[in-house]
């Protein structure tokens, strides 16, 4: 599934919205980027689970509204959903 995309005078760039449906990439959502040595671009979602949450809600952070938080469920949701198997903490 190849895609154009033009880089920013920023160095952004916009990932199509099919691509970001099919892996699953929100707001805020975190990639890894792996330049190779034939110059070739991969970019990979970072996954996460449910125990990268624990600790999150200590007096110290800032509070989540809730928008904050139905996206962070949403997030976490949807990556169980892809992720392939059962993780335990």
């Amino acid at each position: 599934m190849d895609a154009r995309a033009i880089v920013s005078s920023r160095g952004q760039i916009v990932i199509p919205k099919y691509m970001r449906e099919t892996l699953g990439l929100q707001y805020g959502s975190e990639l890894i980027l792996n330049l190779r040595e034939d110059k070739v671009l991969e970019v990979y979602p970072v996954q996460k689970n449910i125990c990268d949450f624990f600790g999150k809600g200590n007096s110290r952070s800032a509070i989540m509204s809730l928008d904050d938080i139905d996206t962070a469920i949403a997030q976490a949701v949807n990556q169980k959903d892809n992720s392939s198997g059962n993780r335990s903490c």
